[in-house]
């Protein structure tokens, strides 16, 4: 009985460690999205005064 307690407690623990890995992902996914949307707003503003 210990042992399957145990068992349990090492996969709760691995998968809260991939639960904070995938949040750490999606957060920097997140930032590189923001960037992107930036540079894109910024270069529509600069091709809207060319025009």
């Amino acid at each position: 009985m210990t042992s399957a307690v145990e068992e349990v407690a090492r996969n709760a623990e691995h998968t809260a460690r991939s639960s904070n890995d995938a949040t750490s992902a999606t957060q920097a996914g997140l930032g590189l999205v923001k960037k992107t949307v930036s540079a894109i707003n910024t270069m529509s503003t600069d091709v809207q005064k060319t025009a």
